[in-house]
């Protein structure tokens, strides 16, 4: 589920979950967006072992 931020009201979520749920290519897509926005799975463990180093 996407990260949603600002104001909300609980019909505005509804809204939202029901349209991801009635249209899963949606949340695919932002699946897809998000992987590539965080880079690669496990990057922040790497990160904190280099840091525990």
């Amino acid at each position: 589920m996407p990260e949603l931020v600002g104001k909300l009201h609980l019909p505005q979520i509804g809204e939202i979950v029901l349209d991801y749920l009635q249209n899963p290519e949606k949340l695919r897509c932002i699946q897809e967006q998000t992987k590539n926005v965080s880079g690669k799975a496990g990057t922040d463990q790497k990160i904190t072992n280099l840091a525990m180093e």
